[in-house]
């Protein structure tokens, strides 16, 4: 490993989805004298953050949210403050939370604090002798600070006691204020991205406001800068460097789920406990992180930087490719950035665990020169004419045709395409300290056809010994003929966060795959995943948001991938066979009444403020594949067709839906329950009004006929529950039951109509007025 550290250039781009609340718990009811409870909470669309109690019921499933009196978190609360909800009771019987409190119950209450971060921290506290005991911190407690309005997310559960029952083996709390790595890695993950350029990769990580921090080394030769994790590409520029300092900052524009990542206050204690996150050799997709302590801290001038700066010495390893990428405590807080490392001393022997970063007290206090610095772009280094005939390339070719010297080189003289290459060079000492340099650009430490398109190429190489630099070798020509094909060794399901590699996404996929919307399809070689396309039993091409395994039936399927490089198509890969075994559950992500040109996060905050009782709400929903063959379920009850489906029953407060749906592969199951709260009827609406128009008649010929004073009116309109509940009013008259109405004494010509019913829910309230004319 030199000091200056680069990337290795493999890129997969993925689908990542990052839950950080919402863990599922699968355990049972706790022992006799025991209860199991979690925290749920949601945000509010005025900022505040409304939090709830469950508790675990006999069956195993959570019983509906109990809510506190105090229980709003306020949107402008203090930094590290935490605040108390007001009590709750929890009792060992099912459905034993109640709201009072005393008896030999346990007294919970829901504790909260405001992160720097912006996230929510969440704890439980029980009574114990008349004073509140210390706050019990649930593994899964942070509540994101970009949450969707309206959404609930739970925390993992905790187990309470009664009194007087025997102590129940729970792990020891956290202790406050007390950090777990595993708490806050997630979302330093999702927070660090890899930097491709055309002369290498590194890392970077957001710091919120569109800024990205990262080093100057990574970034020297380029004013622009591709950041890429999972399934995301964001273009960026960078708009400032301190090469002395080896910072560079990049503006780019992160997803809504990226939350900015903080820097420490104070300088870590040396033994503390520290983490590398990014993308050094051989890692793409999404970052990797290695462990480690603060070894010491020195001067940055001990290794050839500023006189002012300090640099945090650590035994972690940093590889190629970490270059700008975080090195965090376990809060997740930023105590350095990722820069140099040494691998021998100044006689030539190697070493280990000697690698270094920028501390977070000099990057805070550079931060400011940075941000009004411009970028410094180095001259890119072209080889020079050969200064050594040390190194001589002898062949190059595939990585298939490497079983000799004389087979890569008859291979490599009938063309290569641009994937796994293989090379034998005469003079080399160590391929690991070799560079190389395609068509007289800037030096790599990694050797890779990708980004090149058909044609002739020239390849140099030069290595870095004890005693210096080698001299690039004279250029060896050889000619890209196409591109290489893809290869898919896995399908299965989950994110893409849930595999490291694809082994366990094959092993999960040995055992077979659910027919969802977005699988996990390790696909190998991709240069460009906008260019992707797949094929599934031979079917046409499919880009990556047309992709889906719902209409799949049970049974064995193939897929294949290709793509279009800069060396045409790769062709289609070897078909990947794989079994599905059944439906993926669907989800409902948002309820509310009708409104036009609505999206999804619009309808969440609209439905967070309550629901109308209507006939037809918007139901937001994903991985339906054909909604006449959905079913809903209300609170519990039977399965409904969308034509039985209707609100109108129901009466005010809290209820549930749940979805489920008839798909090739089967039953998809029913999804998890979707809690809304009805706050009144919806108004009702008139279609048509007439005199009797006869049997079989439909509400076009209804309002095709005349109105007459002495005839038996027909009414059509949408909405009702109970004719015998409703009440008419003609000219804005009062209202009289259906049965008492008459016309006779209203006058010949225009008048208007409005009915309202009683329902569960309430009254309906007046519809719009229905004009008629009264005719002779």
């Amino acid at each position: 490993m030199t000091n200056a550290l680069r990337g290795a250039a493999l890129v997969v781009l993925v689908l990542l989805v990052l839950a950080v609340l919402g863990v599922r718990e699968t355990a049972a009811q706790g022992a006799a004298g025991e209860a199991e409870v979690r925290v749920a909470a949601q945000r509010l669309a005025d900022g505040r953050t409304e939090f709830a109690l469950q508790e675990r019921a006999a069956d195993g499933s959570w019983a509906e949210r109990r809510l506190p009196r105090a229980r709003f978190f306020p949107a402008n609360a203090d930094v590290d403050r935490w605040l108390a909800s007001s009590p709750l009771t929890v009792e060992v019987q099912p459905d034993g939370m109640q709201t009072a409190s005393g008896g030999t119950n346990v007294e919970v209450r829901v504790a909260a604090q405001l992160l720097a971060d912006g996230r929510m921290e969440f704890a439980l506290q029980e009574r114990v002798g008349g004073s509140w005991g210390e706050r019990r911190l649930p593994r899964a407690r942070f509540f994101p600070a970009n949450a969707r309005v309206g959404r609930w997310l739970a925390s993992s559960a905790l187990t309470v006691r009664v009194p007087g029952s025997a102590p129940a083996a729970v792990p020891t709390p956290t202790p406050s204020g007390a950090c777990t790595l595993a708490d806050n890695v997630e979302r330093v993950m999702a927070a660090t991205f890899q930097v491709q350029t055309t002369t290498g990769t590194g890392t970077a990580f957001y710091i919120g406001n569109g800024e990205w921090i990262t080093n100057h080394h990574v970034v020297d030769t380029v004013s622009t800068a591709t950041l890429a994790h999972g399934g995301t590409r964001l273009a960026a520029s960078v708009t400032g460097s301190l090469p002395d300092y080896d910072l560079a900052l990049l503006s780019a524009s992160p997803p809504a789920e990226v939350q900015p990542l903080s820097f420490v206050g104070s300088r870590p204690r040396v033994a503390s406990s520290l983490s590398v996150i990014g993308f050094p050799a051989y890692v793409w997709v999404s970052p990797s992180l290695t462990r480690g302590v603060v070894s010491k801290h020195a001067p940055f001038s001990v290794h050839g930087g500023p006189a002012d700066g300090v640099v945090v010495q650590s035994d972690a390893a940093m590889n190629p490719g970490n270059s700008g990428g975080p090195i965090v405590d376990d809060c997740g807080r930023v105590i350095g950035v990722a820069t140099f490392g040494y691998d021998r001393t100044p006689s030539g022997r190697r070493v280990e665990g000697i690698s270094f970063g920028i501390a977070a007290e000099t990057v805070g206090v550079r931060l400011p020169s940075l941000r009004s610095s411009t970028h410094y772009v180095r001259g890119s280094v072209t080889p020079a004419a050969p200064a050594s005939t040390l190194l001589e390339v002898t062949a190059f070719c595939n990585r298939e045709a490497n079983s000799s010297f004389e087979t890569c080189s008859l291979a490599g003289a009938r063309g290569l395409h641009n994937g796994l290459i293989w090379l034998f060079v005469r003079g080399v000492l160590d391929y690991d300290d070799l560079y190389y340099s395609i068509d007289g650009g800037e030096a790599r430490e990694y050797l890779t056809l990708r980004d090149l398109g058909r044609g002739r190429h020239t390849l140099r190489v030069n290595e870095l010994r004890a005693t210096g630099w080698t001299g690039w070798s004279a250029p060896y020509a050889f000619t890209i003929t196409g591109a290489a094909p893809l290869e898919i060794p896995a399908v299965c399901n989950g994110n893409w966060a849930d595999y490291d590699t694809s082994d366990p996404c094959f092993a999960a996929g040995s055992r077979g795959v659910l027919a969802e919307d977005g699988p996990v399809v390790w696909t190998l070689g991709v240069a460009d995943w906008n260019n992707v396309r797949y094929s599934i039993d031979s079917g046409p091409a499919l880009a990556l948001k047309e992709f889906t395994l719902r209409n799949l039936a049970p049974g064995f399927h193939m897929i294949r991938a290709s793509e279009q490089q800069a060396a045409g198509w790769t062709g289609w890969s070897e078909p990947y066979a794989f079994t599905i075994t059944g439906a993926a559950p669907i989800e409902i992500s948002a309820i509310c009444n009708r409104s036009a040109d609505q999206t999804a996060d619009e309808c969440r905050a609209a439905g967070a403020g309550g629901v109308l009782a209507s006939d037809i709400p918007s139901i937001w929903r994903s991985g339906v594949v054909d909604s006449d063959n959905v079913r809903y379920s209300l609170n519990g009850g039977p399965a409904l067709t969308g034509q039985e489906f209707t609100l109108r029953n129901l009466a005010p407060g809290r209820h549930h839906m749940r979805l489920s749906e008839q798909q090739p592969s089967g039953w998809t199951g029913w999804s998890e329950p979707y809690w809304f709260t009805l706050i009144g009827a919806a108004p009702l609406e008139i279609v048509a009004f007439c005199d009797h128009p006869g049997a079989g008649s439909t509400s076009d010929d209804c309002d095709a006929a005349p109105v007459t004073r002495g005839g038996r009116h027909w009414l059509w309109s949408r909405g009702g529950v109970d004719s015998d509940n409703l009440r008419v009013s003609v000219d804005g008259g009062s209202g009289v039951a259906w049965n008492d109405l008459s016309l006779w004494g209203l006058s010949l010509g225009r008048h208007n109509i409005r009915i309202a019913e009683q329902q569960p829910a309430g009254w309906t309230g007046w519809s719009e007025p229905y004009w008629f004319t009264i005719r002779e």
